[in-house]
């Protein structure tokens, strides 16, 4: 601005310079700390993470709590043990009673499955409350705005107390800052049931049942749902006009959970301000040793409640702020669309083996399905023809295994892993590495007659001669067949068989036909 315009008038009013210094060092501590937070957010969502995949031996977990609880005298790992514990089962009651809510009005369709990622939906409130409050908006304008006036009203009227002011404004920020914390904690003892002693948790059966009112008796009422309503909920509720809070709003001041989040941008924004003043205006005045402690001290105050207090009170808010009657649905549907893609690839994987198994054996078996009579196009021969001699000149009639991907990259795909293997099992015929140009004419003339075969129903008759039954099959011997190849890994035949598990049982059995169903609904991928 001063290079290209003569703004001699208005530098009488405003430092040009001093004013785009400060724009770019806002700029730059703002980036910091929001790098900063998007770290700690994903290291609260790890340790979400280890918390959530803890749950299923939450049985073992409070034997051992019970164990350290009554124990007399515990050394310091042992009670380092016994808080990390503490931590656990609590975290396990905020995921059952957010699963199965008991106490809660059921209104709608608030239960979840019990394999539902809390962890995940507890990352997504973070990632959520740290974008609100790291947000460019109106606010962050006025926070701006006032944060200055207010520097420059202290400056203009007391310039010889601008040394207290200094080390004044961080302090009182970090008392505003450790209110907000024991605000939040006395909400979290509120509406979570704190674990104390082993007499404090009680765990709700599961078991792919959705039955809340079979635990009444053994889960506590939380503080919060205690006694008759607020008075602000009695005298507000004969009013059409005014806006009610339920019990849980009514926690938090002005009974807006909102409000603290405003309060932290408002915050984060004035000590960005604090930060550029000083080293703009207040960093050339420093002489004695007086001030140098002063000005170190205020700048530890400013970092501690940048660097500690604002993801710990954020971590903090995104817990009470989401759950029992502040559930976030957006968030909620974020988690079971990623379980419902999770849930289409594993029934993709199943539909593969099922499909891989069918055609070796009807091609061991010499029997052919008139469907997979199929002619290909002309085009799609000649292309196939055209990847052989691309890949092998000397001999257009074979490639190696190693060249597959290569070759069905040339065809248009790029494949998975799995997909490849399915493709290669499908392919390779002989016990050479060698893949014939006819051997993969007749799978793709194979894999086009399954086009007109519907998912459900060529998965239903596949399971039943697997399995020699005709009705239902056990998850045993699902699991069985699944696991007599290396096509499908360990750890996906225990996902899909326990995805399996939600189907309705009858005499410990499912049925095939509803095992089909599962298949042709999940998939997304199959031909129609």
């Amino acid at each position: 601005l001063d290079h290209y315009f003569d703004l001699s008038l208005l530098n009488l009013y405003i430092h040009i310079t001093g004013l785009c210094l400060g724009f770019l060092l806002f700029a730059f501590l703002w980036a910091v700390l929001g790098v900063f937070m998007a770290m700690m957010t994903n290291l609260y969502i790890k340790q979400w993470k280890l918390l959530e995949n803890k749950f299923p031996n939450r049985e073992r977990i409070f034997r051992e709590f019970e164990d350290l609880y009554l124990e007399p005298k515990r050394t310091s790992k042992q009670q380092k043990d016994f808080n990390q514990k503490k931590l656990e089962l609590e975290y396990f009651l905020i995921r059952q009673e957010f699963i199965s809510p008991t106490f809660l009005p059921v209104v709608g369709e608030d239960f979840l499955r019990d394999d539902f990622d809390f962890s995940y939906y507890l990352g997504g409130c973070m990632a959520k409350a740290s974008s609100e409050s790291f947000r460019y908006a109106v606010s962050t304008l006025w926070a701006v705005l006032l944060s200055t006036a207010i520097y420059i009203t202290a400056y203009k009227f007391t310039p010889n107390y601008m040394d207290f002011w200094i080390a004044a404004i961080p302090l009182v920020v970090l008392i505003f800052m450790l209110l907000v914390q024991f605000k939040l904690s006395s909400i979290y003892s509120q509406i979570v049931n704190v674990v104390y002693s082993p007499y404090d948790v009680n765990f709700t059966k599961f078991e792919s049942l959705r039955q809340p009112l079979i635990n009444l008796g053994r889960i506590n009422l939380p503080k919060y749902l205690q006694g008759e309503a607020p008075p602000s909920i009695i005298s507000s509720a004969g009013s059409e006009a005014s806006i009610l809070q339920n019990r849980h709003e009514l926690l938090f001041w002005f009974g807006s959970p909102k409000f603290i989040v405003r309060f932290v941008h408002f915050v984060l924004v004035g000590q960005m301000i604090w930060m550029v003043w000083f080293w703009l205006q207040e960093f050339k005045n420093i002489e004695g040793w007086v001030r140098i402690v002063v000005s170190v001290a205020a700048w530890i105050v400013t970092l501690i409640n940048l660097f500690l207090f604002t993801p710990r009170i954020l971590r903090s808010y995104c817990t009470v702020a989401s759950i029992q009657m502040l559930k976030d649905r957006e968030v909620i549907r974020k988690v079971n669309n990623k379980a419902m893609a999770e849930r289409s690839q594993l029934m993709m994987s199943l539909y593969r083996f099922l499909k891989a198994v069918n055609r070796a054996s009807e091609r061991e078996s010499g029997i052919e399905d008139p469907a997979n009579a199929s002619k290909l196009r002309e085009f799609a021969i000649e292309l196939v023809t055209e990847n052989f001699r691309l890949l092998n000149s000397n001999d257009p009639s074979q490639i190696r295994l190693a060249q597959l991907n290569r070759f069905a990259k040339l065809c248009g795909r790029n494949l998975t892993q799995e997909e490849l293997m399915y493709l290669a099992h499908g392919v390779v015929q002989g016990p050479d590495h060698e893949i014939k140009l006819h051997e993969v004419m007749e799978h793709i003339k194979r894999v086009l007659g399954e086009v007109s075969q519907e998912p459900a129903k060529s998965s239903r008759k596949i399971i039943k001669d697997l399995v020699k039954k005709d009705k239902t099959v056990s998850i045993n011997e699902l699991k069985k067949l699944l696991g007599t190849t290396e096509m499908i890994e360990e750890d996906t035949v225990e996902r899909i068989t326990r995805e399996i598990r939600y189907l309705p049982l009858k005499n410990a059995e499912i049925s095939i036909e509803l095992v089909g169903t599962l298949i042709r609904d999940s998939i997304q991928e199959f031909p129609r």
